[in-house]
């Protein structure tokens, strides 16, 4: 066992676990982040090393490029818990395909244990308007149903951000990962105007509209069965023109919101 000396006479210990996702945050390859956190570890001595030796120990092994990722994540979150800093961070995760899949791979990787899904909130907004029958139904079923669920969506999203604010003035939980398709961009614009002392990050993906209306097909043969798809173009094909305005409405006014674009 390998460990690392703190101060007062404590020692904290260490595994490759230990580093790995910090290495694969800062752009080590996935495949490869095992074999260096074990080497990384192996040179430790017996007795244990500072955290400065150990951060040292780290940059050594890193290709210029991680080197600079890996501190700019180490410096980032020790400014995030410090009495400079006002706000936690606040990631936004909105799009289309992939985001539950992208979301786990983000939170292991970059310690994030604070993860909030839309989906469950919607479920919160519905108790509290039962009469919102735009609600109950999925986004691309009608054309205006996205638009009026963001609508009803946005005072639990501030709210829950509050609640966010408040655990991070008391126990500095440093970032909350939100995840959900409903991640407009005038939403961010909205939210950073609530919240002007607060840090945000937010990331949309958006693949060509091509691969969005065939995972929405399949999504819908799995959903309503192959034949509904095959004797109901016409509804089908209004479901597609729904996603299309889905897109449009979540990518209006995109510049000013200083949202990443992942289209890949």
């Amino acid at each position: 066992m390998k460990y690392i000396l703190l101060p007062l006479g404590y020692k904290k210990s260490i595994s490759p676990m230990f580093i790995i996702g910090n290495l694969i945050g800062s752009g080590i390859k996935p495949e490869v982040a095992p074999a260096l956190a074990t080497a990384i570890i192996n040179v430790i001595p017996e007795n244990g090393i500072s955290e400065n030796g150990f951060l040292k120990l780290i940059l050594q092994n890193l290709p210029e490029d991680a080197r600079k990722r890996f501190i700019t994540l180490d410096v980032m979150k020790k400014f995030l818990v410090s009495p400079k800093s006002k706000s936690p961070l606040f990631m936004f995760l909105g799009g289309f395909t992939g985001k539950t899949f992208l979301t786990s791979y983000v939170q292991q990787h970059l310690g994030i244990n604070r993860v909030i899904a839309m989906d469950d909130e919607k479920y919160s907004v519905r108790e509290r308007e039962p009469e919102s029958k735009h609600l109950w139904k999925a986004t691309y079923e009608e054309r205006d149903v996205f638009e009026k669920t963001v609508q009803s969506l946005y005072p639990r999203i501030k709210e829950r951000l509050e609640t966010n604010m408040h655990d991070y003035e008391s126990h500095k939980k440093w970032t909350f990962f939100w995840e959900g398709i409903y991640f407009t961009s005038d939403v961010i614009i909205r939210l950073q105007k609530d919240f002007p002392e607060a840090e945000f990050f937010s990331v949309l993906l958006i693949p060509p509209f091509e691969q969005i209306k065939e995972r929405y097909i399949i999504r819908w043969m799995n959903e309503l069965g192959r034949k509904y798809v095959q004797q109901n173009q016409d509804k089908i094909e209004e479901y597609i023109g729904n996603v299309g305005h889905i897109k449009e409405v979540i990518m209006n006014n995109l510049p000013e919101s200083g949202t990443v674009v992942l289209s890949d």
